[in-house]
């Protein structure tokens, strides 16, 4: 029988066999980190957590990430071509052990937990339970590994705070997905599922004594509490940018604009009407430069590598302290928020184009998305109409 919650932290991880270094390294903090694959994590340094126990989940060698552990649940994420060259613990199901067969032979993993898969019907919801199975000897399938596997394998080694990275969300990592890299082959959950998924998991984590944070930049999983990764690990975050900045163009709200180096940084310029990005009570506009000290420092901006790529850039205002330009969607405009607020990775970050020729086709598929919407909208209230005929 495996070793329960009530049993001492020490037979809870000699069941999985570690290496002592590793064993003693879990023994000795009650935090962890849990790497998804959202597009996100390219703002982190993997080398900034190189002192933390980290869990990866399913393809994470397939980034610039060793994690300490990889968890994974569903077949379709089966890793082997990685798997077999590292000697990376791996934290499965019987199912998928079973279903591998002799591939396993050459992978470093435990399976023997079982599997739940309520998507059958015939078994209790994850999100109907009351508690993380006590002695962790079955999880629920039910569609994220992080919540199925990684919260509660976590709670299960005594860890106290666990803080995901790479946690999107479905909707806010488009047009790429929480499968970072393989959106081709695997499709995300349901938005709903998902959101759904988290804030339970968090519940059951919070019955154990266990918080969990998102410590993603941006995204929009609301069912995690918000932290910022700059006061939980800073070193973790990309923030030297290497590249040409200064005369590269960028698109920003459908626009094309240009990267100028002033005094202190950049300043964003509409090079046809000459306008600059500014912001003015929170909000990122385009305004005509008055020639005052006050928009001066409301137009400058430093730049980091971006939250998606990291040859491309976000920008960061020089006066508002710690505040990005980002976006929720690429149709409801600019804001600058902190690290640890809900926005788009992806629509928050820009491409640097080395001449306006390059630039223009990122522009039309930003009117097209544009256009689409409103195509979308117009659909909408034309059904309302009818369904009061």
């Amino acid at each position: 029988m495996f070793p329960s919650y009530d049993d001492p932290i020490e037979k809870r991880i000699k069941r999985f066999n570690f290496d002592p270094a590793l064993a003693n390294k879990i023994k000795s903090t009650k935090r962890c980190f849990v790497l998804g694959m959202g597009p996100s994590l390219e703002k982190i340094d993997p080398a900034g957590l190189g002192d933390e126990f980290v869990i990866g989940t399913n393809f994470i060698l397939r980034t610039d990430f060793k994690p300490d552990v990889i968890c994974v649940v569903d077949n379709r994420r089966f890793d082997y071509e990685n798997w077999s060259k590292s000697d990376i613990k791996i934290i499965t199901v019987k199912q998928i052990s079973e279903r591998r067969g002799e591939q396993m032979n050459d992978i470093n993993y435990y399976d023997d937990i079982d599997y739940i898969d309520y998507n059958t019907g015939l078994q209790t919801s994850v999100l109907k339970i009351s508690d993380f199975e006590d002695r962790l000897s079955t999880v629920n399938f039910s569609g994220s590994v992080i919540t199925d596997l990684a919260i509660p394998f976590a709670c299960y080694l005594g860890m106290k705070e666990i803080y995901v990275l790479g946690l999107d969300g479905a909707v806010a990592s488009f047009p790429s997905t929480h499968i970072t890299g393989h959106e081709a082959n695997y499709q995300a959950a349901l938005p709903s599922r998902l959101f759904h998924l988290h804030e339970k998991s968090a519940q059951l984590a919070a019955r154990r004594n266990v918080k969990v944070f998102n410590a993603s930049p941006g995204g929009v999983v609301a069912a995690l509490e918000k932290v910022s990764l700059e006061k939980v690990k800073p070193n973790a975050i990309r923030k030297a940018y290497d590249g040409v900045v200064d005369g590269r163009f960028i698109v920003i709200d459908g626009h094309i604009t240009k990267v100028e180096a002033v005094d202190g940084g950049y300043r964003i310029v509409h090079e046809r009407s000459r306008k600059v990005i500014r912001h003015k009570n929170g909000r990122v506009i385009f305004d005509i430069d008055d020639g005052s000290a006050a928009f001066k420092a409301d137009s400058t901006f430093s730049v980091e590598p971006s939250f998606v790529r990291r040859d491309w850039v976000c920008f960061l205002s020089t006066n508002a302290k710690g505040r990005y330009i980002t976006a929720l969607d690429e149709l409801g405009g600019y804001r600058l928020k902190p690290y640890a607020e809900i926005f788009s990775a992806y629509f928050s970050s820009f491409k640097l184009f080395e001449d306006w020729d390059s630039a223009v086709e990122r522009a039309e598929h930003m009117k097209v998305l544009k256009n689409l919407d409103k195509i979308r909208q117009s659909i909408g209230t034309a059904m309302v109409a009818d369904d009061k005929r």
